[in-house]
């Protein structure tokens, strides 16, 4: 997925309508569902996190998964936010997830580390979408 482009600008200060503390907790909580909706192979759950763009290589990755697939157990999960940008029509915030993750019962979980850029209208309308993710940041 798309990372904020080089024509970005960067924010040290957040806007006001924006609750960095609030969006983090919100962000911990898509993340384990985003997860669950993997194993379970369904796309019309993914799609309702993801832009069109990442939603598109989303399912791509997921042509030939079935339910059952995957199960991904998050033991550890820490959620940090990296950076803010106002790119083009959307305000992004990066949010560094990272910790312990399970994705196959065979081995133990694992540490993971990743970068999910999550964007929403600038003007504070619409809903929040991930646009983008960067492994291993």
């Amino acid at each position: 997925g798309e990372a904020v482009s080089e024509d970005a600008h960067h924010l040290t200060e957040a806007p006001a309508w924006f609750d960095a503390d609030q969006f983090v907790e919100g962000a911990k909580g898509h993340f384990i569902s985003l997860q669950k909706a993997w194993d379970s192979a369904d796309l019309s759950e993914v799609e309702s996190y993801c832009s069109p763009e990442l939603f598109a290589e989303i399912k791509a990755e997921m042509k030939d998964m079935k339910a059952g697939d995957n199960e991904t157990v998050v033991d550890t999960l820490n959620a940090e936010l990296v950076d803010m940008a106002i790119d083009g029509e959307y305000f992004i915030a990066s949010i560094r997830f990272s910790g312990f993750i399970q994705e196959d019962s065979a081995e133990g979980a694992h540490a993971f580390n990743e970068v999910w850029h999550i964007r929403r209208l600038a003007n504070d309308e619409g809903t929040w979408q991930v646009s983008g993710i960067q492994q291993g940041h």
